[in-house]
């Protein structure tokens, strides 16, 4: 399994914001929601191949404050 070092994370995210900045669709699949947060205008949160929540990243924020909590509440943790 490979990880990035930070400066690595930066080019990923920076080459991510340029592919949407040009019209591009950009698939992410992450456990990181900070990264999710910050590069998506829609998501799907899913557990144990059940889809619990789907839509725009602001709704989805506007209701717990956080990516983070809109994901604790929807999987009751």
């Amino acid at each position: 399994m490979a990880r990035l070092d930070p400066l690595g994370q930066r080019e990923l995210m920076e080459s991510l914001r340029s592919a949407r900045a040009r019209g591009c669709a950009v698939l992410l699949s992450t456990h990181i929601l900070s990264s999710a947060e910050e590069i998506c205008d829609r998501l799907v949160i899913v557990r144990s191949g059940r889809l619990l929540a789907e839509g725009s990243t602001q709704a989805l924020v506007a209701q717990t404050g956080s990516l983070r909590e809109a994901f604790f509440d929807l999987t009751g943790q």
